[in-house]
């Protein structure tokens, strides 16, 4: 009895924070609405992703030390198949050479992903930009300067926001790893890159259908 006692009071006080947790992935979901609408309200990104792959985004990479040190940044990579949007998964980007603004706290960034060899490469673990697949910043203004056979001469371009400012980056040598604890809160159970390339997931939470959308609506050509 006294087991069972122990066994309740303990549930009681974690239960809280297992809701608190996955609030945070409800939360980066809607960071990520927020950031795909602001970077979209630009032509040349929205072109892009009209004819990308898929995209990675990643609101609120934080930097640990001034203009030099640790840049960390939880996000998703949402990817296209056969026409339709699959689900988000959650990733980690770390390191790399890219730098904030002095006095900037933390920057948002966006990824296009133009090709299948991006798609692919992203199936690994750990991967690292600029080594393991090839990254540029993105062109900006209401033309991109690229012809249809250019398009996809790059695997991926990055957009980013820096203290309201828009701007194609590079962050060359960031690594980006799955979040497995981010997409086992978000979607209950544990679920692989696979999963989502497969369409084996079923059950779609709200916050991941809203992101969805979003990115349908400016990825139509």
């Amino acid at each position: 009895m006294k087991r069972v006692s122990v066994f309740i009071a303990i549930f009681i006080l974690i239960f809280p924070i297992l809701g608190f947790c996955k609030n945070k992935e409800k939360e980066r979901i809607e960071r990520c609405i927020w950031l795909v609408s602001e970077i979209m309200k630009e032509d040349a990104p929205r072109y892009l992703l009209s004819h990308s792959k898929g995209v990675v985004i990643i609101p609120g990479i934080k930097k640990a030390a001034f203009i030099f040190g640790a840049k960390r940044g939880k996000g998703v990579i949402v990817l296209r198949k056969n026409g339709k949007w699959l689900p988000p998964f959650f990733i980690t980007l770390s390191g790399g050479s890219f730098g904030l603004q002095a006095g900037a706290k933390s920057s948002d960034i966006l990824l296009i992903v133009m090709t299948e060899r991006a798609v692919d490469t992203f199936r690994r673990n750990k991967m690292r930009l600029g080594v393991d697949i090839g990254i540029t910043a993105g062109p900006v203004g209401k033309e991109t300067g690229l012809s249809s056979e250019d398009l996809y001469k790059v695997d991926i371009y990055c957009y980013g926001k820096e203290r309201g400012i828009f701007a194609g980056i590079n962050l060359s040598g960031s690594i980006i790893t799955h979040d497995r604890e981010a997409n086992r809160r978000f979607y209950g159970k544990e679920i692989s890159f696979e999963d989502i390339l497969k369409g084996r997931l079923k059950n779609i939470p709200a916050e991941a259908k809203k992101l969805l959308r979003t990115i349908e609506k400016y990825s139509k050509i």
